[in-house]
């Protein structure tokens, strides 16, 4: 069936991307543990978004925090890839300096501390080499760096916002820079093709996927809803298993989803087999 005015929609989204986008040179390849953080960051707030009630939002918290305490244990990364996103120094010199993962919006910040305090600092000292980089450096340049976060009780890394909305939604995760480099232009910009043609592939692989599913899907002629599903399909496309997230209570809404899912089962395939992923999760909205 096709989307009618009274189905808002359903949409699809991988859930962990686990194939790096490279360029020819490996030396700037986007990490694993990059694009884990970032898939974790990212799909938990769409989760959260889409959540039914205060309840449901706190629990995905939670979830976020398990998931990064899994994906890294050491609080220390290095090689992760992005763009400088803005620079600026305090009154001692001291650089702050934000930076946006490559193909993300989620931001890592250097700064002054969080929480009233403002304790403890992340500044770049003025007389340290990475200070020195960033000083030969330019907004929107792509650099290459390493570094750890501090750990922060609720969120396991600590983050700088002043809501539980703002966590989730518009996290400002603190972060200690210790090394970096720039990436050319040359290898910059043939990673920002490698980065568009995979974003491309994935998301025709969800509207694939979505499309299928939407044509398989009664929708319940009742009011408004929202609900979400996560599915584990095979190499093939074939479903395996399925496990609703937040979800209004109503059997009959429930076994639709249901219905649309195994119906559309095997799933069709990427054009692209590296952007392939285990598990998908749905958002039924009406």
């Amino acid at each position: 069936m096709s989307l009618s005015e009274s189905v808002r929609g359903i949409r699809v989204e991988p859930v962990s991307i686990v194939n790096a986008a490279a360029t020819t040179d490996p030396a700037i390849t986007i990490p694993s543990s990059q694009t884990t953080f970032t898939s974790i960051v990212e799909s938990h707030r769409s989760r959260y978004e889409s959540a039914n009630n205060e309840l449901q939002k706190s629990a995905l918290r939670t979830s976020r925090k398990e998931a990064l305490r899994s994906a890294l244990p050491r609080l220390s990364i290095s090689g992760w890839i992005g763009t400088i996103d803005g620079m600026g120094t305090t009154s001692d010199g001291n650089a702050a300096v934000t930076i946006k993962l490559q193909n993300s919006a989620i931001r890592l910040e250097t700064r002054k501390g969080c929480g009233p305090n403002k304790d403890p600092s992340t500044l770049i000292g003025h007389r340290t080499a990475v200070y020195n980089v960033f000083a030969d450096s330019s907004v929107g340049d792509t650099v290459s760096f390493g570094g750890t976060f501090d750990a922060g009780g609720r969120d396991y890394i600590l983050e700088c916002s002043y809501s539980e909305s703002g966590s989730m939604t518009q996290p400002e995760f603190f972060f200690r820079i210790t090394d970096v480099r720039k990436v050319d232009r040359a290898n910059a910009k043939a990673l920002e093709e490698a980065n568009t043609k995979h974003e491309e592939a994935e998301a025709s692989y969800a509207e694939a996927i979505q499309d299928r599913v939407v044509r398989n899907w009664v929708s319940p002629s009742i009011g408004k809803f929202r609900c979400e599903i996560t599915v584990k399909q095979s190499r093939s496309g074939v479903l395996v298993s399925y496990e609703f997230g937040p979800c209004v209570d109503d059997v009959g809404i429930k076994k639709s989803i249901i219905d649309a899912v195994e119906r559309s089962s095997p799933f069709p395939p990427p054009d692209d087999p590296t952007i392939w992923d285990e598990e998908l999760r749905f958002h039924f909205e009406h």
